[in-house]
Formats: structure tokens, C-alpha cells, sequence
């Protein structure tokens, strides 16, 4: 009696003969799997770069920002040290003056009761 195949699955004929299967590959098989693998990693590279581009954008706009403030902050730290500055020499001055008034005070204390 003839092998039988089904012809349906879960239903098998009693007069069909067993038919061999063949299943032909292309040589070029395993050439076109690797295009496809090398076409969706190709893809995969190029979302990574625009999803890195705009990280790097993101990142660009802080660097910005922070240089923006630190001249801002650089700005009013001359200013201040500028008015230490003025407020140094007008100190300086003044310490001058007190002790040139000491000074005299001091050679005019020896001149009346020396």
C-alpha cells in the first residue's frame, strides 16, 4: 500500500500517493540573508546617529547656557574686584592721613613738653 500524505492538516486522504517534498535553495541564500542583516543594522546605525545628533544638540545648548552665565559671572567678579580695589586705596589713604595726623601730633607733643 502507498504511503499517504496529508493533504490537509489533521486530515489524510486514503488515494493520494506520498509525494517527495524538494525544497530548492537559491545558492544565493545566505548572500541575500547577509544584505538583509547588513540593510536592518545599516538602519539600526542610522537611527542611533540621529538619536545621538539631538543628544549632542541638547548637550550643545547647556554648554551654552553654562558659558553665557559663566561670563556673566565673570563680568560681575571684575566689577567687584574693581570696587575692592577703590575701597583699598580709599582705606590706604585714609590710614595715611591718620597716621600722618599721629605723627604730628606726636612731634608736636615732644615740641610743647620736651
Amino acid at each position: 500500500m502507498r504511503d499517504l500524505v496529508p493533504i490537509y492538516a489533521g486530515c489524510v486522504s486514503q488515494t493520494q500517493p506520498a509525494k517527495e517534498h524538494h525544497v530548492d535553495f537559491s545558492p544565493y541564500v545566505l548572500n541575500d540573508i547577509t544584505q538583509i542583516v547588513t540593510a536592518v543594522g545599516v538602519i539600526l546605525t542610522a537611527v542611533s546617529s540621529i538619536l545621538n545628533r539631538r543628544s549632542l544638540g541638547r548637550v550643545d545648548k547647556k554648554i551654552d547656557n553654562v558659558a553665557a552665565k559663566a561670563d556673566e559671572v565673570k563680568t560681575e567678579t571684575i566689577k567687584r574686584v574693581e570696587e575692592v580695589k577703590t575701597q583699598v586705596a580709599e582705606v590706604r589713604e585714609a590710614a595715611v592721613a591718620v597716621n600722618a595726623e599721629v605723627i604730628q601730633e606726636v612731634r608736636n607733643g615732644r615740641s610743647n613738653h620736651g
